[in-house]
């Protein structure tokens, strides 16, 4: 069975419990969302025991670059 999209040479998507096709269009900031040859910290994920909870929840920490 052939699937029909809008434009079946663009990417192939699921979401909203349906294949659907998509086309990206990008936005004027996109340089600020791009990845940059910059130092990057670390995001690390804690564990620790609540009192108030009476249970060991979790956590994430950000490190910046250096530390």
């Amino acid at each position: 069975m052939a699937r029909r999209f809008p434009d079946p040479n663009s990417l192939y998507f699921y979401g909203a419990s349906a294949g659907a096709a998509a086309i990206e269009v990008p936005a004027k900031d996109q340089d600020f969302y791009a990845l940059k040859n910059v130092p990057h910290g670390q995001l690390r994920r804690r564990s620790y025991y609540s009192t108030n909870a009476n249970a060991v929840l979790q956590c994430f920490v950000y490190n910046p670059a250096g530390l």
